[in-house]
């Protein structure tokens, strides 16, 4: 009797540690999985306020552009210097930014994470949102990266045939180079890819509700992590973009 009690005893005692153990391993996964779904949430916020600045740049230097054009082919001297001056240095910003691309590939490498989630249809709208964000993001920095060749191709070329840079002479070449007109033509595509980051932030709204992952809880993960979730640093060329076009609508 004794011998079978301790022997039960014993198998109890094997059977409330290995489910005690099992238990917290999947506690330990569960909160794994939270955290790895806050990062990746929180990186397509990013991504997706990334896109929405880089787009509003392109549409601000479309405006510019679009302006100095009524000013050709023989008018452009008719703008102040200083004005033209600032025009030029917008027009032939670069847009350097980048985004971090390690927390996409925690996702894509964490799927035996991913069973631990409740809903399986969040796996499938965060691949979609990586989806529609890297194809405009692509397309979006396609024209980024066109622009700011032909303005290098501008001020070289400028360069070399003056002894100082000449603004007058860097805008005309500039807006007569058909290359430069057919890049900014593409622009006319961006409120497209507006429709298209609002259905990424649907879906990725519609993730935080079903994981119960609220705002605050990633703006505490955004100060943490140090990155711009909002794009706090575009305000800067926004708010000279603005001051040129009024300086503009001054001169004519």
């Amino acid at each position: 009797m004794n011998a079978s009690s301790a022997t039960f005893g014993t198998i109890l005692g094997i059977v409330l540690t290995v489910g005690i153990t099992y238990w917290q391993q999947m506690e330990n996964q569960k909160e794994m999985t939270r955290k790895i779904a806050k990062i990746t949430l929180h990186n397509i916020d990013v991504r997706i306020n990334s896109l929405k600045n880089s787009c509003e740049l392109l549409m601000k230097k479309d405006s510019i552009y679009g302006k100095l054009q009524s000013y050709m082919p023989d008018k452009l001297d008719n703008l102040p210097k200083d004005s033209l001056s600032q025009c030029i240095h917008l027009l032939f910003y670069g847009d350097y930014g980048t985004h971090d691309t390690k927390s996409e590939e925690i996702f894509s490498s964490s799927f035996e994470v991913w069973q631990f989630l409740d809903d399986e249809k969040v796996i499938g709208r965060i691949s979609n949102c990586y989806s529609f964000l890297e194809m405009n993001e692509k397309f979006v920095k396609d024209i980024e990266q066109q622009l700011t060749q032909y303005a290098f191709n501008t001020s070289a070329k400028i360069m070399t045939e003056n002894t100082k840079y000449d603004e007058l002479k860097a805008a005309n070449y500039y807006l007569k180079n058909p290359d430069v007109m057919t890049a900014y033509l593409k622009i006319n595509y961006i409120p497209l890819i507006y429709s298209m980051i609002s259905t990424v932030q649907e879906l990725n709204d519609k993730n935080k509700e079903v994981l119960g992952i609220n705002q605050n809880e990633l703006d505490e993960l955004s100060n943490l992590i140090g990155d711009d979730t909002k794009g706090m640093n575009y305000n800067i060329e926004e708010d000279s973009i603005q001051i040129t076009k009024d300086i503009i609508n001054k001169a004519d």
